[in-house]
Parts: structure tokens; sequence; C-alpha cells
């Protein structure tokens, strides 16, 4: 009997242990749009206000594809994030390999900190609004080939 006991309570501590990790996520998609055209390259970075939410899920992330869209990642291309308020940060790469890339941006999106951008991820699919963002033109051009 106490065999039997203790088998149930390993089964029991093992299954606890099963099913989703972390919270759950909803899809949240978006465009960026650099000096009013689609940006590709630029990587969207989520930070969560909330100081008690930790790992992968307060900092989901994603970049955007040849039309400016996106969609966030949290544990896994393309599942989302967690719902909540979040600062959005930028940095557009200049090239696909980043020992050769530079922020196009120059850095002005890319600090959580100073970040005026907030985003509100709710319980249900989210296709944001699209982020309008700015650079000097001539930045652009000093990296673009």
């Amino acid at each position: 009997m106490l065999l039997r006991g203790s088998l149930l309570l390993l089964a029991l501590m093992v299954c606890a242990g099963c099913g989703p990790k972390g919270p759950s996520l909803t899809q949240v998609r978006g465009v960026v749009r650099i000096n009013g055209q689609p940006a590709e390259r630029v990587a969207v970075g989520f930070h969560h206000t909330d100081p008690s939410m930790k790992g992968n899920a307060a900092h989901p992330c994603a970049v955007t594809d040849a039309n400016g869209q996106f969609s966030m990642s949290t544990n896994a291309d393309g599942d989302g994030a967690t719902t909540g308020e979040y600062r959005a940060t930028f940095i557009w790469w200049s090239d696909p390999d980043p020992d050769k890339a530079k922020d196009l941006l120059a850095g002005a999106y890319a600090d959580q900190i100073k970040s005026t951008i907030k985003v509100k991820v709710g319980e249900a699919s989210n296709d944001l609004t699209p982020f309008e963002l700015k650079t000097d033109p001539a930045q652009v051009k000093k990296f673009v080939k």
C-alpha cells in the first residue's frame, strides 16, 4: 500500500511539470514604416512594463519582412506575446550580416527606458496600428546599397 501511494505521488509530481509552460500567449502582428515606407530587417522588441514578468515573456521580439510586417515571438517563431503593457524598441539593420550591420535609426528607438512608444496586448488576436518611425534620409542612403 505504501508503494502504491509513493508511485501515485511520484506520478502526480511528474504530471505537475507537464502541460503549457509559462503564461499564455496571444498573436500580435504589426507593420513598421520608416519615413512612410515599409522597412525590412527592423528588429522589434517589446519590453513588459510589469517587473514581475520574467524570462522570454518579458521580452518578445520579431524582425520585419520585405513588407515591413512582423509577428511577435516569445518562445517560438510567431507564437505571440503575453497580455499587458509594453514599451517598444526598434533597430533597423542595414545588412543581414550582423558583422556588417549598422542601425539605420542611429539608436533613436533602441533604448527601452527612453522609449515613448507604448503597446497594449489584449486577450484576443492583436493587429497593431502601424508604427511610423522617422530617420534622416541621408543616414539611410549611407548604409543601404
